[in-house]
């Protein structure tokens, strides 16, 4: 046994002592006492899956950590750094013309071209 694996086991044991006190389901302390006499080494297995358990839910704890703190640098990089009028509303760049296109795309505001009107009908 490491110094590490002797300190993980230590714990366990303490946090198992203050746990002390706290009403028992008197079915599942019968059970649970039977299957000790049954099987006198559970309590090693127990602890062993216990610490690996907790360790896996620690790894896994700082892996999302480190995800979250990922796609958070990311939605921040990808924030434009100019501000704009509208917030940004039509994207960072205005987009390149299409080929053979003249002038801007159209707008929201944009008049279309004047289409002649037909004179009036006499009656």
């Amino acid at each position: 046994m490491t110094p590490q694996e002797n300190d993980l086991i230590t714990t366990l044991i303490a946090r198992l002592k203050n746990a002390g006190g706290q009403p028992k389901d008197p079915e599942a302390d019968t059970l649970i006492r039977k299957a000790m006499t049954e099987q006198p080494d559970a309590p090693y297995y127990l602890a062993q899956t216990v610490l690996i358990q907790d360790l896996s839910l620690h790894n896994a704890q700082q892996r999302i950590a480190d995800l979250e703190k990922q796609l958070a640098d990311a939605q921040q990089a990808a924030k434009p750094t100019a501000t704009s009028f509208l917030g940004g509303l039509f994207g960072s760049h205005p987009p390149a013309p299409p080929a053979g296109s003249s002038g801007p795309p159209p707008g929201p505001w944009t008049r279309s071209p004047q289409v002649a009107a037909a004179p009036p009908v006499q009656p």
